[in-house]
């Protein structure tokens, strides 16, 4: 059933039909299943979806099967389940089942409670939205309406909402409270926008009564449900014929909430998993870090290890078979066959018993220290900012939405970043403008007002024909899509879709041109305190592919006029070609320049008067281009293009957006670290070298490497020559236009990677959202580094889901960026900390987290293939049953665990102080196979010391006691694996760097794990499944060699270890040692500010290199011997 109506739902129907109120329209080739007004048992047997919104990924009876499913696709799971399955299978297993079967459980089962925990936060969410009721209506009158829950709401149905309500499916909207037919809503939870935005209800049935509205008869016809939020065609079908076209206007969205409107009427067209909203919830691209990869390729080693000793043991274990099979004292069949069942007998009985060289409880130890690390940042006190929050203002930090790149945050080579709202506040204030080539300083001032007031001005001074400062007035009081709202002082605020429309709306207000009231179609706008009134005929939004936006307006003297304003590089092609237009062209280039110069933001003003029988020509055209149903924007785009053209030239502005706090400082720092930084915008190249030297991110004895080229050819010579003439360790900037960096990233991308290489610094302007992410894409196809790109806008996501890691900045646009991030913060100036700090300190502990688990686990199992040497291959274990299976989940669980979430290699001040520490760290490697193999090393030796020291013990003293209690195989057994496990632990402290509280905790909890394992089993009988250590405690402890044993066995094991650690300390040292012991000895200078890089202290005869950029530009430091201090940083 339930898949007999999926295909109801999905299947397309073919209709026919022509546009608006005539015939002629192309045929609708596909559309959605026709939803018929007031016709619910019509619409009913069509089978749409139910609105339930449902996120989770598990349900009661799918949870236990689908989250086994989800676990069991991972390489290492399958094989513990193997080797449970060989365990388990006495002929072939020398240990209890209990030994896998407790620590695969516990691995299974954190994980679950992990994925269980997480889905049911979703169900609660669900929960809540479904929950939600809604008025109905289901009659001409009050009493007909009824409350429905939102998951009970059916495709078809006739909703009433009120101010400040979810939408709670996709409706099309039939009445408002406004006589206009105009809602207002904040869709801030479908794009992150929290501007408001207009809505208008369909022409046929605005104004129209309860009554009126259930008796309307027909059927919608929309397209098939897509995922696009800014693209709806529709038409609704009459029992007459009529036919209405519907566009995105007419259609509010399920996540939208309804502002500024008492009440709007609307019928769902879309619901459930058809609404725009679920069709927008997807998983993010995965991405896996450099860290897992490695672990995954440590996996493999170790594995391919442990099946060398696994056919070496069975394989030795046929042949001594072989060569004893006749001795009197063994029993069994006397035959050829024997030993070759023996060989393959014992295959699987050391692949169960050499299993734990794989560190089972790795992964969840890994998961769990990353989620840690996670909430570490998000509570980072220096990443939070005061934000006004559901009306209080409180301290708000930084979400970390993928934990699983935390440690990837250290290798960050390439930073790409927007520039609006991410290095500005994206506070934008008109602070310039140019009106007929005359530069008018102070507009905010009430300037322009002061200008046409004054009888000394004359329009018409400079050859114009109309009167500049008005019209250019007049521009920005009605070219734009803002909304007025009075606040409760009876003041103005304006709402719009982008901070420059606020600022040009406000520059008006300041010059007496108020745009006040928007009366359904009409503009009202008092012009020195008297209302006049525009018809709004129609409306080209602006867009990153149009970059312009014009408006169609009808005065109040009759005449139509269209107004217009855009980047210079699409207006000047729009222009009247006359005399006029090109002198005052002239003036208007040279003040854009000026403006540029001083970093401003910079918009184009024109109009032109449109005669009557042009623009019914246009309106003709465009009706009947948004009656279609295919390819409805391209024939729109395509008949305004045909009208946008002959402009007037009227003049430009000049708009700030300051820089965000911190943003030159922080920059500077990360070029100091050896990153790359490109800064990646859409302005002028004038405004973006501006900003450029603002931020830092260039100094003015910086060269800069300009290419701007019109041809694939010239492209290419200008990059041959840039390369040619570059300097070894000279400070190069490149800067490259938009329509250049096509050319350059279509045809010629390894020549701009080639040039890009020798620059600290790149400034891409006049891109376009799509270039951003082919810039990243380029840079990653050519470069192995990693890449972070970083924006807060719509326009940044792509670039930001292209890059290795994303950071979104919570932006005054909305939270699309944010949104579609692996990581979002606050401000631009926390990314070094997050970068530096952060990712350092995950990158130190995820390291030691993986190194230790894989040496604790050889050095302690790796004793079982020694031991098979003693016992002829027999495949009979050395390890207690419990001493195994605890071994991973109890003894040696907190120790990985706490040194994942709190080492610090060296402290965070050290940190800001030297960023040079950054790309050292990168250099080093430290996730590299020889330091894996050195820990290796040491689990090998100190695997055969274990076994071979308490061998040699018993081996020379066979009796023990005075009681004449000997030695026997479980008492060695009981004396390796305590010294083993003191001796791991002592491990890893003695390596870590910082001594905390918590460390000396975890320590002692798996010591007494031990102490409480051991006593359990020496005094409860048959508490373990073999039973082999039963009275233990009595025999060892009493014993006073045991104690001597352990004090050696700890001592000589880890003194190889610390002077390893001391030769590389001080004839070796690494760049955090040196800064580590210097904060130790208190020899850094914290207080000296006057430059962020000190001297670094070295032993004598050593220096170290820190690289300063990403040039051959290097620093070296060296300074007297250092004194003797302690070895471990401060917590």
């Amino acid at each position: 059933m339930l898949r007999r109506k999926r295909k109801l739902r999905l299947r397309k129907h073919r209709a026919g039909g022509s546009g608006s109120g005539g015939e002629g329209a192309a045929p609708v080739e596909e559309s959605y299943a026709p939803v018929m007004f007031n016709d619910p048992e019509a619409n009913s047997q069509v089978g749409f979806p139910s609105n339930l919104i449902r996120t989770t990924k598990y349900t009661l009876l799918t949870f236990l099967p689908k989250n086994l499913f989800e676990q069991y696709r991972r390489a290492t799971n399958l094989y513990f389940l193997l080797v449970v399955i060989i365990t388990c299978i006495p002929q072939i297993s020398p240990m209890s089942p209990v030994t896998s079967i407790l620590p695969t459980a516990f691995v299974l089962l954190v994980t679950m409670l992990k994925e269980g925990y997480e889905d049911f936060r979703r169900y609660q969410a669900d929960k809540i939205v479904n929950s939600q009721t809604f008025d109905i209506v289901k009659g001409p009158e009050e009493e007909d309406i009824h409350k429905t829950k939102s998951s009970e709401i059916k495709t078809g149905d006739i909703l009433k909402l009120y101010k400040e309500d979810r939408v709670p499916a996709d409706m099309l909207l039939l009445n408002t409270s406004r006589v206009d037919g105009v809602c207002h809503v904040e869709t801030s939870q479908l794009d992150g926008e929290t501007n408001l935005k207009p809505f208008q209800s369909l022409g046929f049935s605005t104004g129209k009564t309860q009554k009126e509205l259930v008796e309307i008869k027909g059927k919608v016809t929309s397209e098939i449900p897509d995922p696009s939020l800014y693209t709806y065609r529709a038409r609704i079908e009459f029992p007459d014929g009529q036919k209405i076209s519907i566009n995105q206007k007419n259609l509010l969205l399920q996540g939208a909430k309804v502002r500024n409107t008492d009440w709007v009427y609307g019928i769902v067209v879309y619901a459930g998993i058809h609404t725009k909203l679920s069709l927008n919830q997807r998983n993010p691209p995965s991405k896996v870090s450099s860290s897992e990869r490695v672990l995954n390729r440590f996996v493999l080693g170790v594995f391919i290890f442990k099946m060398c000793c696994v056919v070496l043991s069975s394989t030795l274990a046929g042949v001594w078979e072989r060569e004893s099979s006749g001795a009197w004292y063994l029993l069994g069949p006397d035959n050829e066959t024997f030993p070759k069942t023996t060989a393959l007998k014992n295959f699987f009985t050391y692949f169960a018993l050499l299993s734990y060289l794989i560190p089972m409880s790795l992964m969840v130890t890994f998961e769990v220290a990353k989620l840690i690390q996670g909430m570490f940042m998000e509570w980072d006190n220096e990443m939070k900012l005061e934000s006004l929050e559901n009306g209080k203002l409180q301290m708000v930090g930084m979400n970390c939405k993928t934990t699983n790149l935390n440690d990837e945050l250290a290798m960050v080579k390439y930073i790409f970043s927007d520039k609006t709202g991410t290095l500005t506040e994206n506070k934008m204030e008109f602070s310039k403008c140019s009106i007929d080539g005359i530069i008018y300083d102070k507009p905010m001032d009430g300037e322009l007002e002061r200008v046409l007031s004054s009888p000394k001005y004359d329009p018409h001074a400079n050859g114009a024909t109309f009167n500049p400062v008005e019209e250019f007035l007049l521009n920005l009081a009605l070219c734009h899509t803002a909304v007025p709202e009075r606040n409760k002082n009876d003041e103005i605020e304006y709402q719009a879709q982008s901070p420059d429309e606020v600022a040009l709306c406000l520059a008006a207000c300041a010059n007496n041109f108020v745009f006040s009231e928007q009366r359904g179609k009409d503009m009202i706008v008092n012009i020195k305190g008297v209302p006049a009134s525009f018809q709004v005929l129609g409306v080209m939004e602006f867009t990153s592919a149009r970059r312009r936006m014009s408006i169609l307006l009808r005065t109040s003297r009759g005449n139509v006029r269209m107004y217009c304003k855009g980047a210079d590089s699409v207006m000047m092609d729009l222009l009247e070609d006359t005399p006029e237009n090109a002198k005052r062209k002239a003036k208007v280039d040279k003040d854009l320049l000026y403006f540029s110069g001083l970093g401003l933001r910079t918009l184009v003003i024109a109009y032109k008067d449109v005669p009557e029988e042009i623009y019914r020509d246009w309106q003709s055209k465009y009706n009947e281009a948004s009656n279609e149903l295919n390819n409805r924007e391209k024939l729109v785009e395509k008949v305004n293009d045909e009208i946008e053209k002959g402009f007037k030239l009227i003049g430009c502005t000049a708009i700030e957006d300051k820089l965000q706090q911190g943003v030159p400082e922080a920059i500077h720092f990360l070029l100091e670290a050896g990153l790359y930084v490109w800064v990646i915008t859409g302005d002028k190249q004038d405004t973006a070298i501006n900003i450029g030297l603002s931020c830092k991110l260039i100094t003015p004895t910086t060269r800069l490497a300009k290419i701007n080229c019109e041809t694939a050819e010239a492209c290419q010579e200008t990059l041959t020559k840039e390369i040619e003439i570059m300097k070894p360790g000279e400070d190069v900037g490149l800067v490259i236009d938009g329509p250049t960096l096509t050319h350059a990233l279509a045809l010629h991308s390894a020549l701009f990677m080639r040039l890009a290489s020798f620059c600290h610094s790149i400034i891409c302007c006049r891109v376009t959202p799509l270039q951003k992410a082919q810039v990243v894409a380029c840079v990653r196809r050519y470069t192995s580094a990693i890449t972070l790109s970083i924006g807060d806008g719509a326009n940044d996501v792509s670039m930001i889901q292209t890059a290795h890691i994303g950071v979104g900045i919570f932006g005054r646009e909305g939270t699309q960026a944010a949104r579609a991030s692996d990581y979002a913060i606050r401000q631009f100036r926390h990314l070094t900390r997050l970068v530096t700090v952060h990712g350092r300190y995950s990158l130190v502990r995820n390291a030691i987290l993986i190194k230790y688990s894989f040496y604790k686990n050889m050095a302690y199992f790796l004793v079982q293939f020694w031991f098979a040497f003693f016992n002829r291959f027999s495949g009979m274990t050395f390890y207690d049953d419990f001493f195994i299976t605890f071994f991973n989940i109890f003894f040696t669980f907190l120790v990985p665990l706490f040194i994942a979430c709190l080492e610090k290699d060296i402290n965070e001040a050290v940190i800001k102080k030297y960023p040079q520490s950054y790309s050292s760290l990168q250099r080093n490697n430290i996730f590299g196979l020889p330091r894996l193999f050195a820990w290796l090393f040491f689990a090998f030796l100190h695997s055969l010391f274990f076994f071979f020291s308490g061998y040699l013990y018993f081996f020379v003293n066979d009796v023990v006691d005075v009681g004449g209690y000997t030695n026997h195989v479980w008492l060695h057994s009981l004396y390796v694996s305590l010294a083993a496990i003191i001796t791991i632990q002592l491990m890893v402290v003695i390596y870590v760097k910082t001594w905390t509280g918590w460390l000396l905790v975890s320590v002692l909890l798996s010591l007494l794990a031990v102490v409480v394992d051991f006593i359990l089993e020496s005094f409860i009988p048959n508490f373990s499944p073999s039973n082999k250590i039963y009275w233990g405690i009595p025999i060892v402890m009493s014993q006073p060699g045991f104690y001597l044993y352990t004090l050696i066995v700890c001592f000589i094991a880890i003194v190889p270890f610390v002077i390893a650690r001391y030769c590389h300390r001080q004839f070796f040292p690494e760049a955090w040692m040196i800064l580590q012991e210097k904060f130790s000895t208190n020899k850094i200078d914290f207080m000296d500010e006057g430059t962020e890089m000190g001297p670094l202290g070295t032993s004598a005869s050593t220096s170290v290199s820190f690289v300063s950029t990403p040039s051959t530009t290097s620093v070296n430091i060296q300074e007297d011997p250092l004194d003797k201090g302690k070895d471990k940083s401060d917590d």
